[in-house]
């Protein structure tokens, strides 16, 4: 028979957001057992006091540890971009675009662009946006006013699991949107809307407040 304190991990599993939360040294324990609460008792089929979760939160509490996933000892460098726009085509036009892109590289370290089996997408200062538009490759979609957000990573970071969640886990509830997101070794950047910059800027500050020692 399933306990109280066993499926209170599992609804701490299915919502690594309410992990995290608990893992916190400011969680509120008794909100937290209020909102978790209708569900444990929907998948127990019985009514349990919020006292039971509370205490069940509390040993599991025991288990976690915040400071694991603390990368920062200070606010991490953070680098905007604004004017972009990207760009994608079909793979089959990888000989027409390539040859293109050539000519920018010489011209722009601003240049992104990544290749799947079936697509290249690129993303590229908005001033060259009209001169890609006359290769003979028809795009198949176009994206216009992007900005790049891009921030210092430490190396420690990729040995942390769920790393990015923390940075992105406001985008969610702050509704904006993610066109794009690549990495380096010791950078990462997010593509948005630039009418979104400002919003996701402060999203992601929420999130390296999170990993910060």
């Amino acid at each position: 028979m399933i306990t109280i304190k066993q499926r209170v991990e599992e609804e701490l599993n299915q919502r690594p957001d309410l992990k995290i939360i608990l893992a916190s040294r400011f969680v509120n324990i008794s909100a937290l057992a209020r909102e978790i609460q209708p569900s444990v008792e929907e998948k127990l089929l019985k009514s349990v006091k919020l006292i039971s979760i509370i205490l069940a939160l509390k040993r599991i509490k025991k288990t976690l540890s915040d400071q694991d996933s603390k990368i920062y000892k200070s606010s991490p460098s953070i680098r905007i971009k604004e004017d972009f726009c990207e760009i994608t085509f079909s793979s089959q036009d990888k000989d027409i675009v390539f040859e293109k892109l050539k000519k920018y590289i010489k011209e722009t370290d601003d240049i992104i662009f990544t290749k799947t089996e079936n697509e290249i997408t690129i993303i590229i200062p908005k001033i060259y946006l009209k001169s890609l538009q006359k290769i003979t490759a028809k795009p198949k979609k176009i994206i216009d006013n992007l900005s790049i957000i891009t921030i210092k990573l430490t190396e420690e970071a990729f040995n942390i699991p769920g790393v990015f969640y923390r940075f992105f886990q406001s985008f969610y509830t702050d509704k904006i949107t993610i066109i794009e997101i690549f990495s380096s070794y010791t950078e990462f950047s997010a593509v948005v809307k630039t009418k979104d910059l400002f919003p996701a800027l402060t999203a992601l500050k929420k999130g390296v407040n999170l990993l910060k020692k």
